[in-house]
């Protein structure tokens, strides 16, 4: 007799969060969680109710509004588009007038910024600042390109499907 035993047949994903468990979990980073868990949190676009609930003095970063919650992610398919949000129009400026500004990681074709006080985004092209094409936007929007996911890809997910063959031999 053959038979099959599968493990999570519609192959669910469901995040594995251990930000502070220095022995395991996908993030990494200096000390318990580091830089990867902060990296991954603060790239989710939240709910607004969620921001509603933080006090102004409390707020670290500038956030953009979305739907995602912890456990959202991007595929693996999927190239990672970085949004970089700056307060306004004035701050865009001052990084074009001065590159060195830039962080050395993010100096790509690729990243967005993210202009939090108009809503805009806009894309370095190598000489200037400009806005972003709407249909690039969407598609990053969509594809949840903008999360930064955990370095550790392998260990990122529990339960991936799993497929048992087994024979028996009866006599």
């Amino acid at each position: 007799m053959v038979f099959a035993d599968i493990q999570n047949l519609l192959n669910w994903k469901y995040m594995y969060f251990s930000p502070y468990n220095p022995d395991g979990g996908p993030f990494e980073g200096q000390g318990h969680g580091g830089s990867d868990w902060d990296n991954y949190m603060t790239s989710l676009h939240m709910p607004a109710e969620f921001w509603n609930e933080v006090a102004a003095n409390e707020m670290t970063y500038n956030a953009i509004s979305g739907d995602d919650r912890p456990g959202t992610f991007r595929d693996r398919d999927v190239a990672y588009v970085p949004i970089e949000v700056v307060a306004n129009t004035a701050a865009i400026e001052a990084l074009a007038a001065d590159m060195t500004q830039l962080p050395t990681l993010i100096q790509t074709e690729n990243v967005l910024y993210y202009d939090h006080e108009s809503g805009n985004y806009y894309r370095w092209d190598g000489t200037n600042f400009d806005r972003a094409g709407q249909s690039f936007v969407d598609d990053v929007k969509k594809d949840k390109a903008y999360i930064d996911m955990p370095n550790e890809w392998h260990r990122t997910f529990l339960n991936p499907r799993t497929i048992s063959i087994g024979v028996r031999v009866s006599f």
